[in-house]
């Protein structure tokens, strides 16, 4: 019984050996080009991303993008097959076109609603995308999901001085609009009446500095009170600003608490702001991307850490990357598309600490070249680029770069538009991350909630109508026992190929632990140092699991519900493959010691039988 004690304690070992990985090997991610393989209509596809949005109601991510020198939207709906994910435009065939004049963005969103995805369309006239002093038309196609159409057609102004921002100024849960007329009014715009679908202007009074163009303006929680702030980037006397402000109580109304300036220092370039937990400390950083010198050969990150009230350096380009530095916002990067210098933000390993992607150029002159860079986040102290991303570097001329999660797992996969020359229309590749070790993340998609229960004009319950500035924080314990934390926000800018994702993904290192607390916030009114009461929190989430939270009626949280998606990691796979296969080692173990307990029993009643017996004489 001892030898086979041993066998089996030794055949255990060789299990867990061939199942389990090591708890504590280095997280590393690895990229292939999956471009021909997501792509049905064959890939690359032509085009420049623009926006995300879930326009069907099939609860997948659907890609808005622009083509033909911007006159033409299309949607690339995704589709699952098991365990491949597709991209296709051939499904529907929905398309906007518009020759008069050039699309500049795409923002999809419920503007009436009604949890169906409407689409918000900003346009200049024909030769005049880089015109500053060119007046910017905004229009919404109000969408049809069951039909599969867009229309009608109404138009918000014609009048904006630049791009607006998507937000929820009124918190009714209905997007928004804010931006500024060419006459320098700040106004917010919003659908008064869902029937008729007409837009009414509300005029922000008092004297206001000039918006920033491009604009960076931000709808999110940056004063850690659970409520959505608006961030205005402005100029002043020539110079770069940061006006905060808060929806207030007492008076209904915004109301200006901070102002800001940029980093100090002479730039040329200033790009736009980025918000993300560098630290994973439970508050958003400001992250600001800038350039000494008109070709970027130094380059700058800064940071504004949550809570402080002055700016770092974060990340010097020039002294890490050499001769590396941004991409200066200039026409002969995409003839037709203004897009500017722009930090993406995703958490591409899962280790808790969002990492940073963006598309560097080396060299000055005719022969510079172009790469999309992946800066790694060093636990919120520094970035160390990874330059050995094959699939990355075979793209020679990217445009911009963005993350996305295809196959609903909680791993970024990675989009670039490329533009060989600028005669050629870009197009759109696909970088598959194929992680090699079993993090863990935790997804949350805040929705608005207005007809969750009673929608007459879908067949099913809406999951992906996009909602700008929810609030996402978690609490947990490490795997080493100490408190983790973190926080990130939804949809906060929607101007410029912001691209942001319609939902958020939180890494949360090798920690296959519950997530003790998940608290969501939306948009709503709050008193001086009191925190927002808009706001629920989930106990006990499990890893690797999406929660689609329903937030209504909006001023009774604890009425609030939730769906819970799960997603096995890989190391639940394996602990569950190491279980079966223990059992199935046991249960052989187990037959084989009571065929060889038969075999002896038979052997003593064989024996027995042969006995002499002297009682019977």
């Amino acid at each position: 019984m001892s030898r086979l004690s041993s066998i089996f304690l030794l055949l255990l070992s060789l299990l867990a050996i061939v199942f389990c990985d090591d708890p504590f090997a280095v997280n590393t991610a690895e990229f292939t080009d999956n471009t021909n393989a997501v792509f049905t209509d064959g890939g690359p596809a032509d085009g420049i991303i623009a926006a995300y949005g879930d326009i069907d109601s099939n609860k997948l991510t659907d890609v808005f993008v622009l083509r033909q020198d911007g006159h033409i939207m299309d949607v690339y709906y995704q589709l699952t097959d098991g365990s491949d994910t597709t991209l296709s435009k051939s499904i529907h065939n929905l398309s906007i076109k518009r020759d008069n004049d050039t699309i500049t963005s795409v923002v999809p969103g419920d503007f009436d609603g009604d949890s169906q995805m409407d689409v918000l369309l900003t346009t200049k006239q024909n030769g005049k995308v880089f015109d500053t002093t060119a007046p910017t038309s905004v229009f919404v196609y109000w969408g049809q999901t069951r039909n599969f159409k867009l229309d009608p057609i109404t138009t918000v102004s014609t009048t904006f001085q630049d791009q607006p921002l998507m937000m929820d100024f009124d918190a009714d849960m209905i997007p928004d609009l804010f931006g500024e007329d060419v006459d320098g009014k700040r106004q917010f715009w919003h659908c008064n009446d869902t029937t008729k679908r007409t837009f009414q202007s509300t005029e922000i009074k008092g004297d206001h500095d000039p918006l920033r163009i491009p604009n960076s303006n931000s709808f999110l929680d940056m004063t850690d009170n659970y409520a959505p702030d608006l961030i205005v980037t402005s100029m002043s006397k020539g110079r770069g600003q940061f006006e905060q402000w808060e929806l207030f109580d007492q008076r209904q109304s915004w109301i200006q608490t901070d102002l800001y300036a940029i980093p100090a220092g002479n730039f040329k370039h200033i790009g736009q702001s980025a918000f993300a937990d560098m630290g994973s400390k439970g508050r958003l950083d400001h992250l600001l991307p800038v350039c000494e010198d008109e070709a970027c050969t130094k380059s700058y990150i800064y940071i504004r850490r949550g809570g402080e009230k002055s700016w770092s350096l974060f990340y010097n380009l020039q002294e890490e990357l050499l001769n590396w530095g941004f991409v200066p916002p200039q026409v002969q990067v995409a003839q037709w598309a203004n897009v500017p210098i722009t930090l993406r933000i995703g958490d591409t390993n899962m280790d808790s600490y969002p990492d940073i992607m963006c598309v560097l150029r080396s060299g000055t002159n005719s022969t510079a070249v172009r790469r999309v860079v992946l800066l790694e986040n060093k636990e919120g102290k520094t970035l160390s680029p990874d330059w050995d991303i094959d699939a990355l570097n075979a793209i020679k001329t990217p445009v911009l770069a963005t993350f996305l999660d295809l196959t609903r797992s909680g791993v970024l996969d990675i989009m670039v538009v490329n533009q060989t020359k600028p005669d050629q229309q870009p197009q759109i590749c696909v970088i598959k991350n194929n992680f090699v070790f079993d993090a863990y993340s935790v997804k949350a998609h805040v929705l608005s909630g207005l007809c969750f229960n009673d929608c007459p004009e879908l067949d099913s319950k809406p999951f992906g109508v996009n909602q700008p500035g929810p609030f996402i924080y978690y609490k947990t314990t490490s795997s080493t026992g100490k408190l983790q934390c973190g926080a990130s926000t939804q949809l906060s800018q929607s101007a410029y190929f912001s691209l942001q994702l319609p939902y958020i993904i939180l890494g949360l290192g090798p920690n296959p632990n519950y997530v003790d607390s998940l608290t969501v916030s939306i948009a709503g009114a709050t008193k001086r140092d009191t925190p927002n009461t808009r706001q629920h929190t989930w106990m006990s989430i499990i890893p690797n699991s999406e929660l689609i939270a329903i937030p209504y009626p909006p001023d009774e949280p604890e009425e609030w519900t939730s769906v819970l998606l799960i997603t096995p990691g890989r190391s639940v796979l394996l602990t569950g493959g190491v279980l079966i296969g223990t059992c199935v080692f046991m249960a052989i173990v187990v037959g084989v010691l009571q065929l060889l307990e038969k075999r002896e029993d038979d052997r003593e009643k064989r024996q027995e039988s042969h006995r002499f017996h002297f009682d019977a004489m």
